[in-house]
This record gives C-alpha cells, structure tokens and sequence, in this order.
C-alpha cells in the first residue's frame, strides 16, 4: 500500500518535472526568436539610435511587419512578453520616422519646393516633430529640409505679391504701375527656384512691361513735343520780332519819303510860280524842267504853252521824284503833255500810299505754307502754343481709343508747320506756326 502511494507520487513529480523543463525549453525557443526580431528592429536606426539608418526601405519595414505579427499569439512567458512590447514600440518608432520622412522628401523636389504645398502644411509638420524628442539627429534633418521648403514659400508668396499688385481687380496692369516697382517684382521673381512658378509669374510681368514701354514711349514723346513745340515758339518769336523790325525800319523809310516829296512839291510850285510869272518864254521851260510840279506851267501866259509842254514832261520826272500828281493835274490849262507828266509820276502813290493805309487783313493776302507738311492723320491745329496743345489733346485721344484707326499705331508724334501771309508783292505781313499729329507704324 505504501509502496503504490510512494510510487503515484514519484510519478506527479516526474512529470512535473519534465512539464517545468519543457516550459523552459519552449521560453528560451521564443527569447530566441525575439531576439532575432529584436536585432532586425533596431537594424532600421543608425548606430547612435538617433535617426533612421540610411538603408531602410519600405519592403524591409514590411518584412519586420510580417516577423512581428508572426509572434502576436505565441504564449509567452512575462519576460518575453515585456521583450516584445519594447520590439513592437520600436518597430512602430521607426515606421512613424520613415511616414514622417517620405512626407517631408516630397515637399522638395531636388531641393526645390512644390508650388502645390502651403505654409500651413508645413507648419503643422514641423508641430509633428515634438513626438521624435530623443531622435535628435533626424529632427535636426527634419527642421532644415522643412525651414528651407517654408523660405521657398515665403519668396513665392513675397514675389506673386509684388506681381499682384501691378494689376487691377480685372486682371489688367495698372496704369500707375511703374518701371521702379516692376523691376523690383522681376527681380524678386528670378531669385525663385521653382521655374513653373518663375516661368508664371514672368509671362506676367511681360504684360507689365509692355504697357509700361508704351506709357515710357508716351512720355518721351510728349517731352520731345513739348520741346519742339518751345523751339519753335522761340523760332517764331524770332521771326515774329526780326519781321516787325523790318516793317518799323521800312515804314520810318517811307514816311520820310512822303515829307520829302510833299515838301519838295510844295517848295517847287512856289518856286516855279515866281519864275515863270517874271520870266519869258524861254525860262519857263527851264523854269519847269528844274521844278517838280507842273503847277509852275499853270501859271506861264498863254503864248508859252510849247514851252510847257516841254516843262510838263519834265515835270513827270520830277513828280515821280516828289511823289505827288497834283501838280501834273494841278496844270489844267495845259495840253495833254503837261497832264502826262504829272499824271504818270505816281510818286505819290508808291510813297504814301502804303503808309497811310495800314497792314491789309489775312483774307486779302496769300497763305503760303514755308516749312512743314501735314502729317498723316490728315489735321493740323492753329497757332502757336495754343495750337501745340490741342494737337496733343487730340493725339493723346485717338491713341488711347480703342475704336480708332490709331490705337495700334507703335507711337505718335507732333510736328510744327510754319505758313506765312504775302502780298501780291510778295512781302510778308503775318506769320504762324500750326502743329499737325503723325503716327508711326
């Protein structure tokens, strides 16, 4: 009896035995295997375990992926159990640096941002970065690829900023937009390291450029203007002033000469009075040759008409000197010689006539154009300043219109015209200076 109770309990403890050992075998079989997966883990992180190693890639996290989930039902014992936990926290440490990382990669392309990345997104990343603390050589990477992409952005969004702002709500350039400010916009633009967003942003500012030509173009063309424009006022001052000093000079000139000529006639008659009332025949007729007035004649005797008429011609040689008919006419009693001889002097008129009668009215003179012609628009504008300025009115305004014939001509231009007033003589009473548009191709 003894002896079977004796020998029930050697058997318990046999088996007990050999279920501890068995349990011990199969505890170190699965230590075994975790280490493996263990050394595969911490193969994915550089030798400090500051950053991923340079080698992982996505097959090999997946591959551990795959080592891991082999072991989740195995029956292990607590030491093994902590051994995995502390595996799976790692593997998951390294997946979550390589997500974090492949985000980041493709925020630069060769070192050059994505046009279709914002500064929030970026923000939110760099927000991420508190969770790898410990990982200080993958943050340090991490920070520098994220700072430069959000510098990139930065010079996009300052540039487009500048480009923006030389347009209008409508999408057209601004008539303000300056030279100075364009500059600055392509300037901030060529520093860009995305050539899509460069290339943009340039076709852009072409536009500017264009209509900033053409506004440049403008303006020194109405410079030019305004200084052809006072070129010729002075011009025209100058001969305005050169003209009257001549026409002062040549109407002192002829009043002397009208002086003269009624004085002369005057003195003569007197003279010829005296000597042909006390002298014969004879001295009349030289008497009369000697006088400028045919008026000496009127007062000879009858029997001395042959003698005056030889006077009278005389006479008209002498009234054309003195530049008055009257004595001509004034020797009525006289044959038709004595009247010729006064009569045809026409001292009087080419002496005084014009100085008495003043300078004639345009509409009786001649309009002859000296300098210039009429440009091809076909207009020209009198006179003078007033004329410069509406020409450039009108310029100005078939130029910006966009229904004119003009609009697509390159530039315009104002050219002066110069006509001046003549009489049938040809002399000079007026002059002025009209201005005509032309419009270049």
């Amino acid at each position: 009896m003894l002896n079977n109770k004796l020998k029930s309990l050697l058997i318990i403890t046999i088996g007990l035995v050999l279920v501890v050992a068995g349990c011990g075998k199969k505890d170190e079989e699965n230590a075994e295997r975790l280490e493996d997966v263990e050394t595969t883990v911490e193969a994915l992180f550089n030798e400090e375990g500051t950053d991923l190693s340079s080698h992982v890639t996505a097959e090999e996290l997946d591959e551990v992926e795959e080592m891991i989930k082999e072991e989740e039902d195995a029956d292990f014992s607590e030491e093994n159990a902590e051994l995995f936990e502390s595996i799976k926290t790692q593997y998951n440490l390294a997946k979550s640096m390589f997500s974090f990382d492949t985000q980041v990669a493709k925020l630069l392309d060769d070192g050059v941002v994505s046009k279709d990345i914002s500064k929030d997104y970026i923000e939110d990343l760099l927000g991420e970065l508190d969770v790898f603390k410990g990982m200080d050589l993958f943050v340090e990477r991490q920070n520098e690829s994220l700072e430069e992409a959000m510098n990139q952005l930065v010079e996009i969004e300052e540039a487009t900023k500048l480009v923006d702002a030389l347009f209008n709500d409508k999408g057209k350039v601004k008539k303000k937009a300056s030279r100075k400010a364009e500059k600055k916009a392509t300037k901030a633009v060529d520093k860009l390291l995305n050539e899509d967003v460069k290339e943009e942003l340039l076709e852009r500012l072409k536009e500017v450029d264009k209509v900033i030509t053409k506004a440049e173009k403008k303006a020194e063309e109405k410079k030019l203007a305004e200084e052809e424009k006072k070129k010729e006022e002075e011009q025209a001052k100058k001969e305005k002033e050169k003209e009257e000093k001549a026409s002062s000079g040549k109407g002192t000139e002829t009043a002397g000469n009208n002086n003269s000529g009624n004085s002369g006639n005057g003195n003569s008659g007197n003279n010829n009075s005296g000597s042909n009332n006390s002298g014969n025949t004879g001295n009349t007729g030289g008497n009369n040759s000697g006088g400028n007035n045919s008026g000496g004649g009127s007062s000879t005797p009858p029997g001395n008409t042959g003698g005056n008429n030889g006077g009278g011609s005389s006479n008209g040689g002498g009234s054309s000197g003195g530049g008055n008919s009257g004595g001509g006419n004034s020797g009525g009693g006289n044959n038709g010689g004595g009247s010729s001889g006064g009569g045809n002097s026409g001292g009087g008129n080419s002496g005084g006539g014009d100085s008495g009668g003043g300078t004639p009215p345009k509409s009786e003179l001649n309009k002859v154009r000296v300098m210039g012609e009429v440009g091809n628009s076909g207009v020209e504008f009198c006179c003078d300043a007033k004329g410069a300025d509406e020409a450039e009115a009108w310029g100005y305004k078939q130029w910006d219109d966009p229904n004119s014939k003009w609009n697509s001509y390159s530039s315009w231009r104002i050219e002066a015209i110069v006509y001046q007033f003549k009489d049938d003589t040809g002399t000079v009473h007026y002059q002025e200076t009209w201005y005509t548009v032309v419009f270049n191709k």
